[in-house]
């Protein structure tokens, strides 16, 4: 049998300066659910303590009735429940993200492109609307990102000369290429 460390009901109304009875009334309210012991004695959490803590606040402090306190307690309940399923989706995504992109990686690797911006320029870019079908993105392939670029595209420039020749760019190229 698991071992849980809790308080007896009177260390927690000594603690929380509740009578005995108000805290078994919460209890057959559904408000808290203390852990019973082999012998059926009553253990209080930390985290039961805690809810009567707030029970506390919501009654004397605020003036909440205890049908209040009830769908309050729920609210906190179903909130705390929500997260968990928000946290537990966000790592579903992140993880589904990494193996589609690793897919698409592999099936389809990014090809580069010269695109020319000017008549003395020719601007490298990686032309990623292959591989994401439905994007016409372009991408630097040395991410410097320099606002006077033409397109808001931040890619490396070339010089043509007269005939339209690329210079500068045959080594990385062939790179590409192997």
């Amino acid at each position: 049998m698991e071992t849980i460390k809790g308080y007896s009901i009177g260390i927690v109304s000594s603690m929380l300066g509740l009578n005995q009875q108000t805290i078994r009334m919460y209890e057959q309210r559904g408000l808290i659910k203390p852990h019973r012991t082999s012998g059926n004695t009553r253990l209080y959490t930390d985290a039961d303590i805690e809810t009567l803590k707030l029970i506390i606040h919501l009654t004397q402090d605020m003036g909440v009735n205890l049908s209040g306190v009830e769908i309050v307690l729920r609210l906190n309940r179903q909130i705390a429940h929500l997260q968990d399923e928000r946290k537990n989706l966000i790592k579903l995504l992140y993880e589904a993200g990494i193996i589609i992109q690793t897919l698409l990686d592999t099936q389809h690797p990014p090809t580069p492109a010269l695109v020319k911006t000017s008549q003395s320029h020719l601007v490298k870019c990686l032309d990623i609307s292959e591989t994401r079908r439905h994007s016409s993105v372009r991408v630097d392939l040395d991410a410097d990102p320099t606002p006077s670029r033409s397109h808001g595209a931040a890619c490396t420039e070339g010089n043509t000369d007269h005939n339209g020749a690329v210079h500068g760019f045959a080594d990385e190229l062939e790179d590409w290429r192997r």
